[in-house]
């Protein structure tokens, strides 16, 4: 029963929900990420807890009730960018002669996702053009989606900044510390 609610939880819960040891949080604010609706801020954050150091990169929108978090451990931030250039070749060929719609997408084990939609909209005397966007769902369960256009390097340069961030806090930081 313990595992299974150990694999329900994401992977910051897990490594911060252990009793009876001390827990440090430590920020590294980024640039805010601007979606074409919601600003969404980044930051790095760095977790001593039980005598192990562990990175994430944290997306945050704010709601009226409170806010919509992603916390992406650092080992998910590398695959969601390569991910990235996969998707990225991928809408390259991306063809609507034969699909009204097409939606490509990569979710991290928390939840995170990635990708873009395509819809084709018939124009004017049956000429048709395609339209699609970018996005990211910050949480699982989030009904909310943030759209990025057509331009997926607003996103890619923001993860790549957080995971500069997180080998320049590996560099000056020692990975194990004593609290």
């Amino acid at each position: 029963m313990t595992d299974m609610v150990e694999k329900n939880k994401s992977k910051l819960s897990n490594f911060v929900s252990k009793k009876g040891q001390i827990i440090k949080f430590v920020d590294y604010l980024l640039p805010n990420l601007d979606s074409n609706t919601n600003v969404l801020e980044m930051k790095v954050r760095l977790i001593y807890a039980g005598g192990k150091t562990s990175y994430f990169c944290m997306i945050s929108r704010d709601e009226e009730y409170g806010s919509k978090v992603a916390a992406i451990e650092e080992k998910d931030l590398d695959e969601i960018l390569k991910a990235i250039e996969s998707l990225e070749k991928d809408v390259e060929k991306t063809d609507m002669k034969e699909a009204d719609y097409i939606e490509n997408k990569f979710v991290t084990e928390d939840g995170f996702k990635i990708g873009y939609y395509a819809i084709f909209k018939e124009g004017f005397m049956g000429v048709g053009e395609q339209d699609f966007n970018w996005f990211i769902t910050l949480e699982e369960y989030d009904e909310t989606t943030e759209f990025f256009d057509q331009d997926i390097n607003k996103i890619k340069n923001s993860l790549l900044l957080a995971r500069e961030k997180i080998q320049a806090i590996k560099t000056k930081i020692p990975s194990q510390l004593t609290l």
